[in-house]
């Protein structure tokens, strides 16, 4: 699509008879890294496909980590040299956070999942951005009040280190806090979420240094319109975020 709304084509990335899901896109290097769910294995894996600004597929589709345990809501963000991927494990009886890097050629660098965010409480829908130094990513997290999930957050390294192992705290309100995104600008992250602790769904968000403080006491109301508002996705230009839900 052409800056002015033409849509110019509509490319086939995977096609595949079984099902591929939700899929994320970043673009780094002249390179678009397409990542998605894909049951083709008989289980839901996350694939990753490059493309070019041409259109151009340049995979059939891989696997970043074939693995019988289910892998679901993939995410990903470029730092300037690689590619990083987060998404949802299955493993050892609980939904745990994993990423892995990828290589602007293709090559996955990272041949065991970075462990993000692993325990006996599930963890879901990563949201993920680059600040310049390090990534950021945020998640529906259920430690501190399970069945209801709240945002909590840990920067990660070019390197794939994770600098918070415990995880931050982002929003701990009453009701869940659901399907978070995050993007980066002026210094500052901004993260947004849907809000259930008044009945209804709400958009909400706060700001986020990159030194991982959260600089809003109160979140910021972003729609409390009547009715629900779900599933926000946050992006921003050289001035100002910009959110849809």
């Amino acid at each position: 699509m052409t800056p002015e709304g033409v849509v110019l084509d509509s490319i086939v990335i995977s096609d595949d008879t079984l099902v591929q899901a939700s899929p994320s896109i970043a673009f780094g290097n002249g390179i678009y890294l397409v990542c998605w769910a894909d049951n083709r294995a008989g289980f839901s894996d996350i694939y990753y496909a490059r493309v070019l600004p041409d259109g151009s597929v340049l995979d059939i589709g891989f696997p970043i980590h074939p693995d019988s345990a289910l892998q679901l809501s993939a995410n990903v963000a470029f730092d300037g040299n690689n590619f990083f991927v987060v998404w949802t494990a299955y493993e050892n009886g609980g939904f745990n956070l994993c990423g892995a890097r990828i290589a602007v050629n293709g090559t996955v660098l990272d041949s065991t999942p970075i462990a993000i965010s692993i325990g006996d409480v599930s963890k879901f829908r990563p949201g993920i951005s680059f600040d310049g130094s390090n990534y950021m990513v945020i998640w529906d997290d259920a430690r501190l009040s399970a069945p209801e999930y709240d945002q909590w957050a840990a920067r990660i390294t070019p390197d794939g280190i994770v600098i918070d192992t415990n995880g931050i705290p982002i929003d701990t309100s009453t009701g869940n806090q659901l399907n978070s995104s995050i993007t980066f600008l002026n210094h500052l992250y901004f993260a947004t979420w849907a809000d259930f602790g008044s009945g209804n769904a709400d958009i909400y968000g706060r700001r986020i240094s990159p030194f991982g403080y959260v600089i809003d006491t109160a979140a910021v109301a972003i729609c409390t319109q009547t009715g629900d508002q779900e599933q926000p996705f946050v992006s921003c230009n050289t001035e100002r975020f910009i959110i849809a839900w």
